[in-house]
C-alpha cells in the first residue's frame, strides 16, 4: 500500500473534534446592530475585553447546511468617528483544529490601535477548497454588514497564522476568476483585501508535502484528500505562490528562522515570486524564532505588524480623502 494511503488510513483512525463534511451553501441573514457583550460574559472570556472596546461575539456569517453556522466576533474601538479600518483574523491548526477565540488576545491590540478586528470561524477537517470559500463568504458578509458595524469596506486587511496565513494570502491574491470564491451568500460584494499579514503561512503545499514533516503531511491528508503526485493541478489551486501578482494587496510576512513545522523558505520563495511580480511584498525574519512566537518574538512580530498596517491604511485614507475632496 502506499505512503500517501497509509497516512489516510492514520488520518481516517484520529478523531478530530467538530469535523464535518458539507458542501450546499444556505443563506446566512444579513445583520442588525447587536448588543455588545454585558458584562458577565466580557469577563467570561480569555482576556477580559477592556472598557475601552465593544465585543459582539458569535455572529452568524454563513449556514453551509441545517446543522452548521458558522460565526465572526467582531470587536470594536468605543472612541473614533470611523468607519474603521478592518483586519480579519484567522486562526491556524493545519485546516484540522484551531479555534476563532485564540485570535482575541491580539484582536485586542488591534481594536485599541484603531481597528475592527473580525475573527473567523471557517470548516476544520473539510476538502479544499471549502474552508477557502467560508473566509471569503466572511469578508463579503462583513462588506454587506459594513453599516452596521462602521467597518471601512475599502479598507481591509486579513492576518492569519499558518493555515490561516495561507488562506490570507489567498484572499489577497486571488480574483473571482480564479475560481475559490464559492456559493455563500452577499456575492454582490467583493471578497478581495487590500493587505495581507501572514505568520508563518505555507506558499507552497507542495513542497510542504515534499519536506517530509509528520504534522505537514497529516494536515494534508486532511485538507487535500490526495498526495501532489496524484492532483498537482489541486496543490497549485491551493498553493497563494502561484497567484502572485504585482496589482493585488500589499503582503507582510513574519517567520521565524527556526520553524520546524514551516519553513521558512516557504515565505522566502514566496516573497522571491511576489517580487518578480512587480508586488509589494516584505519578509520579517525573527531570528531563532520557532512555529509559535512568543516573548519577545511575539511582541516584535505584533508591532511590525501594527506598523504595516498603519502606513498601509493610512496613505489609503489620505487617497480616499483626496477623492472625496476633489483632488
Amino acid at each position: 500500500m502506499r505512503t500517501y494511503h497509509r497516512w489516510l488510513i492514520l488520518f481516517a483512525c484520529v478523531t478530530v473534534s467538530g469535523l464535518i463534511l458539507v458542501s450546499n451553501i444556505a443563506t446566512a441573514p444579513a445583520a442588525e446592530k447587536p448588543d455588545a457583550a454585558p458584562v458577565s460574559e466580557k469577563k467570561a472570556a480569555s482576556p477580559t475585553i477592556p472598557d475601552d472596546l465593544d465585543y459582539f461575539p458569535d455572529q452568524v456569517y454563513c449556514i453551509p447546511d441545517k446543522d452548521t453556522k458558522l460565526m465572526l466576533d467582531v470587536l470594536l474601538p468605543k472612541t473614533g468617528k470611523g468607519p474603521f479600518p478592518t483586519v480579519i483574523c484567522l486562526h491556524g491548526g493545519g485546516w484540522v483544529k484551531g479555534s476563532r477565540k485564540t485570535n482575541l488576545p491580539l484582536m485586542i491590540k488591534l481594536a485599541q490601535e484603531g481597528y475592527a478586528a473580525v475573527s473567523v470561524q471557517y470548516r476544520l477537517g473539510s476538502r479544499f477548497p471549502a474552508a477557502v470559500h467560508d473566509v471569503k463568504c466572511a469578508v463579503r458578509w462583513l462588506r454587506a454588514n459594513a453599516a452596521v458595524f462602521n467597518l471601512d469596506a475599502e479598507r481591509f486587511a486579513a492576518l492569519g497564522y499558518s493555515s490561516g496565513g495561507t488562506m490570507a494570502c489567498l484572499l489577497g491574491l486571488t480574483t473571482p476568476l480564479d475560481g475559490l470564491e464559492g456559493k455563500g451568500v452577499f456575492n454582490g460584494y467583493p471578497s478581495d483585501v487590500q493587505a495581507v499579514i501572514s505568520y508563518a503561512g505555507i506558499s507552497d503545499l507542495a513542497a510542504w508535502h515534499k519536506d517530509g514533516n509528520l504534522l505537514a503531511r497529516f494536515s494534508l491528508a486532511s485538507f487535500m484528500g490526495e498526495s501532489p503526485k496524484e492532483a498537482p493541478k489541486l496543490y497549485a489551486q491551493a498553493s497563494p505562490i502561484g497567484y502572485a501578482r504585482g496589482d493585488m494587496a500589499v503582503v507582510l510576512m513574519i517567520h521565524g528562522t527556526a520553524d520546524p513545522l514551516v519553513p521558512i523558505k516557504q515565505s522566502e520563495d514566496m516573497e522571491r515570486r511576489l517580487k518578480a511580480a512587480k508586488g509589494q511584498v516584505e519578509l520579517l525574519p525573527i531570528k531563532d524564532g520557532g512555529h509559535i512566537l512568543t516573548g519577545d518574538a511575539e511582541k516584535e512580530a505584533d508591532a511590525a505588524a501594527v506598523k504595516f498596517l498603519n502606513e498601509t491604511f493610512r496613505s489609503r485614507g489620505d487617497e480616499k480623502a483626496a477623492k472625496k475632496n476633489g483632488r
